[in-house]
């Protein structure tokens, strides 16, 4: 709305009607706005096979089990990093070592579930 606002104290010496031309400024910006988040809601939104429900929870029950088999110290530094999403210092302060301890630590869990987990998917 603001937006109208300036527009027409910009053009207030060349407009004939600035209440009809607030109203045209306003509804031109909605529309404007509608079509662009349309716009990117369709891009975001991808069409395709649904996901398979079984498959998902395969993959969640593969992940829960690599974890398990992780190191402790791994497994919290992982969790720490890329579920919790904290940053390489909070993650430290949490767990109390340095922060390059921390990067490596979840770079040797990811190592780790990462082969555990294509060692799996060719048994």
């Amino acid at each position: 709305m603001q937006d109208a606002f300036v527009r027409v104290l910009e053009r207030w010496d060349r407009i004939d009607n600035p209440a009809g031309y607030l109203y045209r400024c306003a509804f031109n910006g909605t529309s404007s706005r509608f079509r662009w988040l349309k716009l990117a809601a369709k891009s975001t939104l991808t069409r395709g096979q649904p996901e398979d429900p079984f498959a998902a929870a395969d993959l969640r029950d593969e992940i829960v089990r690599a974890l398990r088999e992780l190191p402790e110290r791994q497994r919290a530094a992982l969790v720490l990093l890329d579920l919790l999403d904290l940053g390489g210092e909070e993650a430290a302060k949490v767990l109390r070592v340095a922060p390059a301890t921390v990067r490596s630590l979840a770079s040797h869990a990811r190592a780790t579930m990462k082969l555990s987990m294509e060692t799996d998917n060719d048994a």
